[in-house]
């Protein structure tokens, strides 16, 4: 089944797609926030087993972090639960603007998210609490899986940036800022950066920087590069005062 349907329930493109017996497509965390009532299909109402929610049948089984953005997670038994994506950006946009606190809607219930403690609950029952926390550097070892769904079913891929959105500490031999001007000027080492990166499944070039014109750059290296070695093989044939 496509992923490109809505959600019947939230009306919106998937979130971590999950298919029913059915074939029946949902977010993962709508279909578990409609079991709380009963657990049958929101659509043709046909029941399905506990284990959709332990072992999903899901349409994508892996989800892209950006390695430089910040990632929210909450904790869990023995290690942290990363937000959804959605819930993840609404988060973040609520911390930057600088607010004590946000509510989320999750699976159903209303979860209160206090910046200040760093604690979530849920409205209804506060007293239950989990701690949670905003971390740049992802550690796998304690990352558990991604809102109730395990790591060795949604696997967590961690893109890497493009040099130019790299701050302070990064160990390119050339200035985020200078990359492009560098190739443009013919400068060795960004050129060099610029083409490693091409080569790149996980980084990806500056948009304004063409693969026909970085093709071209690689062929005219190449091209330098058999000089030279000719020059050193047959030095008389480029010795002006042997002609």
């Amino acid at each position: 089944m496509s992923t490109d349907v809505n959600c019947p329930v939230c009306l919106s493109k998937p979130n971590i797609p999950v298919v029913l017996g059915c074939n029946h497509l949902f977010c993962y965390l709508c279909l578990k926030g409609s079991s709380n009532a009963h657990m049958k299909c929101p659509i043709c109402r046909r029941p399905y087993p506990s284990s959709v929610f332990t072992k999903p049948d899901l349409k994508e089984k892996s989800i892209q972090l950006t390695s430089k953005s910040a990632k929210w997670s909450y904790q869990g038994r023995g290690g942290y639960w990363l937000f959804d994506k959605l819930t993840n950006r609404y988060m973040e946009n609520a911390y930057q603007d600088k607010k004590p606190n946000c509510e989320v809607v999750i699976a159903g219930n209303s979860y209160v998210i206090d910046f200040n403690k760093m604690i979530q609950f849920r409205k209804d029952i506060p007293g239950k609490r989990r701690h949670i926390k905003r971390t740049i550097d992802l550690d796998r070892n304690e990352i558990k899986g991604v809102a109730g769904v395990s790591q060795k079913l949604l696997k967590v891929k961690v893109k890497k940036q493009r040099c130019d959105d790299l701050g302070e500490g990064t160990s390119s031999s050339c200035q985020p800022s200078d990359t492009q001007n560098g190739i443009q000027n013919g400068d060795n080492n960004c050129l060099s950066t610029a083409i490693a990166r091409s080569d790149s499944d996980e980084i990806d070039i500056k948009p304004d920087v063409s693969s026909i014109f970085l093709t071209n750059v690689k062929e005219e290296i190449v091209d330098i590069i058999e000089e030279g070695l000719k020059i050193k093989q047959e030095p008389n044939l480029y010795d002006e005062d042997t002609q």
